[in-house]
């Protein structure tokens, strides 16, 4: 790299950012933004380098953040701000190397600039939600993102307990942007709940273990007879309620995905928020 590479140029400021590629705001652009707001703050509080686009330092910082605004169309008013304090930083950095450091007004003027960029940023992101949501033929992720409640019958949503409502939009949420394995363990969490509540209600003796499969144990024996223990299992399961059938069920698919080398398919995790939203609706229907 020649002298002439090295130093800083205000004439670059107009052609350093790409052109625009118009497309939705993605989770990861959320980290983009995130990290090289907090860097340019960070960069102003203890003197940076002015840096390079497209190598390193603020001017790079400046650079990442832009291009996500402007091929998102978020927040393009923030764009033009970073514009108007680049474009007067290097102006008064003209001809110095690019390992300067920033420092006195233009430092001070960075890390306050910063702070509101981000703050703008984020009031826009408030008004309005801008992630992408894949499409599905099993479940209207865009629904399901926002309103969970579809899943359940208004009586039964409303009677739910706060921590496994919260676990189930929760799980809605992670599966509309293709974590289905959290989705299917939050879920099953749920799901967990109300068989505690179940085991309570209707076995006086206390497990030692409260595992999903410890409970399920203890009331398929319980509401097995005691003469019926020694016929075949389809024979001694006839007197246990049907949901039970699904909570093993359930149980067998976390313990799958607890394994490594194990991951659900959003078609998977889909069929499993089905699944649970039926089982749980059933417990709530037995128990009460």
């Amino acid at each position: 790299m020649n002298e002439e590479e090295d130093e800083t140029d205000s004439d670059k400021v107009e052609v350093e950012a790409e052109e625009p590629v118009k497309r939705d705001l993605e989770i990861h652009d959320a980290f983009v933004l995130g990290g090289n707001f907090t860097f340019l703050s960070t960069a102003g509080a203890h003197n940076y380098e002015i840096g390079e686009v497209g190598e390193g330092g603020i001017l790079a910082a400046m650079d990442r953040i832009q291009n996500v605004l402007n091929e998102t169309q978020t927040a393009t008013h923030v764009v033009e701000r970073i514009n108007d304090f680049r474009r007067d930083m290097l102006e008064n950095y003209k001809g110095k190397p690019i390992n300067t450091n920033i420092e006195g007004s233009y430092a001070e003027r960075l890390n306050s600039n910063a702070n509101k960029w981000q703050e703008f940023v984020e009031e826009e992101l408030l008004d309005e939600r801008r992630i992408n949501i894949p499409s599905s033929g099993v479940l209207d992720f865009e629904e399901l993102m926002t309103s969970p409640e579809t899943m359940f019958k208004q009586e039964v949503w409303e009677s739910m307990d706060k921590t496994p409502k919260a676990d189930f939009k929760e799980a809605c949420q992670t599966v509309s942007i293709g974590c289905s394995t959290a989705a299917v363990m939050l879920s099953l969490r749920a799901v967990e709940h109300y068989l505690k509540e179940w085991h309570e209600q209707e076995v006086e003796e206390e497990l030692e273990s409260g595992s999903m499969g410890a409970l399920l144990d203890s009331l398929i024996k319980n509401y097995i007879d005691e003469q019926d223990r020694k016929s075949p299992a389809i024979q001694q399961m006839s007197g246990v309620p049907s949901i039970l059938s699904n909570i093993i069920y359930l149980k067998d698919k976390r313990n799958k995905v607890n394994h490594p080398d194990e991951r659900p398919t959003d078609y998977e995790a889909s069929i499993t928020l089905f699944m649970v939203a039926g089982t749980i609706s059933e417990i709530i229907d037995f128990i009460n």
